[in-house]
C-alpha cells in the first residue's frame, strides 16, 4: 500500500509540475514533461524555470527595450510577444554568451531582474540537453499528455471526496462522544 501511495504521489507531483511548466511557458504538456526531465538533468527544477519566466515577463512589461538591446527578439512579425518558452531559451542562450563573472551577472539581471542569480543553473539548458531529455522521456515513459492531466484532476477530486467522507465519520463520532 505504501509503495502504491508513493507511486501515485510521485505521478501527481510530476504531472502537476509539468502542467504548471506548460502553462507558464505556453507549451503543451508533452513538451513541458521533456523540459522537466531536462531540468532535472542539469540539476535544476521546474520551479526555477517558472520563476525565471515570471521574472522575464516582468522585464518584458517594464524593460522591453533593454531586452531588445541585449539581442532578444521579443515580438513576432505581427507584433505579438513570442511564446515564453522561445523567449526563455533565447534569453538563456544570450546570457550564456557573456563571460562568466560580472558581465554575465549584469546580463542576467537585465534579462530577468532582481534575484536572477538563482537562474544561473539554467544556463546549462540548450537544444541538445532537451533533445536528450526527449529521448530519455520516451524510453522511460515520462511523457505527460492531456489524459495524464485529466487523470490527475480526477484523482485529486476523488481524494477530496474521500477526505470529506472521513471527516463526516470523525464528526459523527465526535458528536456522539460529546
Amino acid at each position: 500500500g505504501a509503495v502504491a501511495k508513493e507511486a501515485i504521489n510521485a505521478t501527481v507531483s510530476f504531472t502537476k509540475e509539468t502542467n504548471a511548466l506548460a502553462r507558464a511557458l505556453g507549451i503543451n504538456t508533452s513538451e513541458a514533461s521533456a523540459l522537466n526531465v531536462a531540468l532535472g538533468d542539469i540539476y535544476s527544477s521546474s520551479e526555477v524555470m517558472t520563476g525565471a519566466a515570471t521574472k522575464m515577463a516582468k522585464q518584458l512589461r517594464t524593460n522591453e527595450d533593454q531586452l531588445k538591446a541585449l539581442g532578444l527578439q521579443t515580438r513576432d512579425s505581427s507584433g505579438h510577444f513570442r511564446n515564453m518558452n522561445d523567449l526563455m531559451m533565447d534569453a538563456i542562450r544570450i546570457v550564456g554568451q557573456y563571460a562568466e563573472g560580472t558581465d554575465r551577472d549584469i546580463a542576467l539581471q537585465q534579462m530577468f531582474g532582481k534575484g536572477a542569480d538563482e537562474i544561473t543553473g539554467l544556463l546549462k539548458l540548450n537544444a541538445a540537453t532537451i533533445e536528450e531529455a526527449k529521448k530519455k522521456q520516451r524510453e522511460l515513459g515520462l511523457v505527460v499528455g492531456v489524459e495524464n492531466v485529466d487523470a490527475m484532476k480526477r484523482y485529486r477530486a476523488v481524494m477530496n471526496d474521500v477526505g470529506d467522507v472521513l471527516l463526516a465519520v470523525k464528526k459523527a463520532i465526535g458528536d456522539a462522544v460529546m
